[in-house]
């Protein structure tokens, strides 16, 4: 698979700061160059969906003009000696648009307190320095989401896959690693948390939310986790 066509795979997070940013959209190989804000983007893919057309498929992407030839996901200024974090979630019960995986979206879901409870990070850190991917959409189905991790690790070898909860690790190989703890798959670093859902009593530990931030800090340095205080 060349490069392109990895970059069709996966839409990108960059989509979520207000004001109209300079997008490219690929279509059959042809450039085509729009200017949109987050909403009327939304709107579009909306209507593409509404006539049959995935704009996730490899045919057709959008992304901001600036960085179509830097890698798909995560800020520009991501220094090369840093390896690039993939939190891995299960899906997202409001939303069946792969740009919400994970999202910080209401206040009560998972990508709500990931990010601000457990990263301790802010929202512009948390969009910029982070690759965020759900295995499922919709509904669970574990041979669907053994096919998604795969294809996870083929498009972003030799990065940091955090994985969320029993299910992410049991379709990812790594039901027998604990939680809190890490392990390597090839270059590959895997580190295993607990489902970031409130009903998940792990977080009830008092330094839980330390601990995840500990291990996150020691295989990337670049992020400001704990940044909330």
């Amino acid at each position: 698979m060349n490069r392109d066509s990895n970059h069709r795979q996966i839409c990108i997070d960059t989509h979520y700061f207000p004001g109209k940013k300079p997008y490219v959209r690929i279509e059959q190989g042809k450039e085509q160059r729009f200017s949109y804000t987050w909403r009327e983007l939304c709107e579009v893919q909306d209507r593409m969906v509404s006539q049959g057309l995935d704009p996730s498929l490899k045919m057709m992407v959008w992304k901001p003009f600036h960085e179509r030839f830097q890698l798909e996901y995560g800020h520009h200024e991501w220094p090369d000696t840093e390896k690039r974090v993939v939190l891995v979630g299960e899906l997202n019960p409001y939303q069946n648009r792969r740009d919400f995986d994970l999202y910080d979206e209401p206040a009560s879901s998972a990508g709500s307190r990931l990010r601000q409870l457990i990263l301790g990070v802010k929202r512009e850190t948390y969009f910029r320095y982070f690759i965020r991917r759900n295995l499922c959409v919709k509904r669970w189905s574990m041979p669907a989401a053994r096919r998604e991790m795969e294809q996870l690790g083929r498009l972003l070898p030799g990065h940091v896959f955090v994985l969320l909860g029993n299910k992410v690790k049991a379709a990812a190989g790594f039901a027998g690693v604990k939680a809190f703890e890490t392990t390597t798959d090839g270059s590959s670093t895997i580190v295993c948390l607990p489902h970031p859902s409130g009903l998940c009593r792990a977080w009830n530990q008092l330094d839980a939310f330390e601990r995840a931030r500990n291990i996150l800090r020691k295989v990337c340095h670049h992020i400001p986790l704990g940044e909330l205080g």
